[in-house]
């Protein structure tokens, strides 16, 4: 749907979706491998930080750079 209602930005939009992807297949998985090993749901929580101060230093280092 998106692809046909915005035909031009057809590669922008195909980036989001593997990156959806992407995150959807092998967060889950690291999270249950961390939360494997130390016996708690603490190992989730410390995947998902892990990707949102990713997230904010890339963000961040791109808004610099412009």
């Amino acid at each position: 749907m998106a692809l046909k209602a915005r035909p031009e930005k057809g590669n922008e939009i195909s980036g989001l979706m593997i990156t959806g992807v992407f995150g959807g297949a092998v967060f889950p998985f690291l999270m249950g491998i961390l939360s494997d090993l130390l016996g708690s749901q603490i190992g989730g929580i410390i995947i998902i930080l892990a990707g949102a101060l990713y997230l904010t230093f890339a963000s961040y280092a791109i808004k610099v750079k412009d």
